[in-house]
């Protein structure tokens, strides 16, 4: 069995001090299993996020069988880049959608 475990990357779900939430020396139990629930829905979300089928014959994907979007092969990118239509089309239909304003309009 592991005897240590190193801290989150992120530092603790609850005050990003550096170790596991459940030793942090601020957060009561409550708190404590409301990190655990968060940490759980986020996972539930990303993995709906990612539910894309492809097309036959045409350069669109459907995201979580209710956006049509257009894509490109994979290109080596470490980012995706959606028109701004797009995301609202994903937000209205409840997708957990997070943006990142970028520096220059592509």
């Amino acid at each position: 069995a592991k005897t240590h475990q190193a801290p989150p990357k992120d530092g603790c779900l609850y005050c990003k001090g550096p170790h596991l939430v459940r030793f942090c020396p601020t957060a009561t139990e409550e708190q404590k299993q409301q990190c655990y629930q968060r940490l759980r829905e986020s996972k539930v979300a990303k993995v709906k996020a990612a539910r894309v089928r492809r097309i036959p014959g045409h350069h669109q994907v459907v995201v979580n069988d209710l956006v049509e979007l257009p894509y490109r092969a994979d290109t080596g990118s470490e980012v995706n880049v959606l028109s701004a239509s797009a995301v609202r089309d994903l937000a209205a239909c409840g997708s957990p959608v997070v943006t990142t304003a970028m520096e220059m309009p592509v």
